[in-house]
């Protein structure tokens, strides 16, 4: 799968998470807990969940692009 294809089912996530939860702020500690449970969801998803652990991947690049949009980003170039 290309990587435009990826970006696109990310992006279609993100705008399925905004309708469904709206514009909640929150900090980067915050979206580090969220992102916690969702990978224990993934974990769990891999291990026989009744979920496909790629669909809580994909959960999870969105909630990580939400935060960045939210919090900025520091671009590679910038990184220590």
């Amino acid at each position: 799968m290309d990587h435009l294809k990826v970006y696109a089912a990310i992006h279609a996530e993100r705008e399925y998470q905004y309708t469904k939860h709206g514009d909640h702020k929150h900090s980067v500690g915050d979206w580090l807990t969220i992102l916690r449970v969702k990978l224990r969801d993934a974990e769990d998803a891999f291990m026989g969940g009744d979920r496909h652990p790629l669909c809580e991947i994909l959960k999870i690049a969105a909630s990580a692009v939400t935060c960045l949009e939210q919090n900025g980003v520091v671009e590679r170039k910038d990184l220590p």
